[in-house]
């Protein structure tokens, strides 16, 4: 195992990842352009937990998508 693994932290950055694949999928389909894609909002796609049984926690394939409108707090103009 690694030492230092941390799986919050890692799903985090999964939901994060899941997301741009979203966005960047969107975009493909819909021909935008580059700067049409990093203007589009943030999306973070979570996995659903279906719950436990006793010890047994099983996860499912199922996923929540929450949309950030919030603007960068940088900018390139």
């Amino acid at each position: 195992t690694d030492k230092g693994f941390d799986k919050a932290t890692f799903e985090k950055q999964m939901s994060v990842m899941r997301g741009q694949i979203l966005n960047l999928t969107q975009a493909l389909k819909d021909g935008k352009t580059p700067i049409q894609l990093v203007q589009m909002p943030r999306v973070v796609v979570e996995r659903s937990c279906s719950g436990s049984q006793g010890r047994i926690v099983q996860m499912s394939n199922a996923f929540t998508q929450t949309f950030h409108c919030r603007k960068p707090f940088f900018s390139s103009w």
